[in-house]
C-alpha cells in the first residue's frame, strides 16, 4: 500500500491509512516520553475525545514518515535527513505542547514500523535518492 503512496505526487495517505495510524499511537501515547524523560501520563476519557493534534499536522506527519521509511530502504539516514529537521521544526514552532510533540514522535515511529516492511528496494535509483536527499534538505516544514 505504501508504494503506491510513494509514487502519487503531494496526494498524501489514505484517509483510512491515517486513521489506523493514528488509532495506534494514540493507543500507545502512555508509552512515550516527555522532554524531561518521564512518560506521557494516561488520557482521561474526555481527552481522548478531542484531537490531540490538528489532522493536518498528522497527516504531514505520516507523509514524513513514509519519506523516512523510503530513505531508509534506500540506504539513506533517515534520522539525520528527515527526522530530526521535521521535529526540531515542529518544536521551533513553539505551537506545540511536549504532549503533543511527544504524539508526533511516536506516531512518525508507528508509522515507519508500519510502512518500511511494506517498501521494496527496487523502487531506490539515483534520481529517486537525490530527490530525497532535496526533499528533506527542502525549506524548513509546515506546522499546521
Amino acid at each position: 500500500m505504501a508504494a503506491p503512496v510513494l509514487a502519487q505526487e503531494k496526494v498524501g495517505p489514505p484517509p483510512a491509512l491515517v486513521d489506523q495510524l493514528t488509532a495506534v499511537a494514540r493507543e500507545n501515547l502512555p508509552l512515550a516520553r516527555l522532554k524531561d524523560g518521564s512518560q506521557v501520563p494516561a488520557e482521561t476519557a474526555e481527552e481522548r475525545a478531542q484531537p490531540i493534534v490538528p489532522r493536518a499536522l498528522e497527516v504531514q506527519t505520516i507523509d514524513r514518515a513514509l519519506l523516512s521509511a523510503a530513505m531508509n530502504v534506500c540506504g539513506l539516514d533517515s534520522d539525520e535527513l528527515s527526522y530530526l529537521p521535521y521535529m526540531r521544526a515542529i518544536r521551533e514552532s513553539a505551537r506545540y505542547s511536549d504532549k503533543q510533540l511527544a504524539y508526533v514522535g511516536l506516531l512518525h515511529g508507528v508509522t515507519l514500523g508500519a510502512l518500511e516492511p511494506t517498501l521494496d528496494a527496487s523502487i531506490c535509483n539515483p534520481e529517486l535518492i537525490e530527490s530525497f536527499k532535496q526533499e528533506a534538505g527542502s525549506a524548513p516544514v509546515a506546522t499546521p
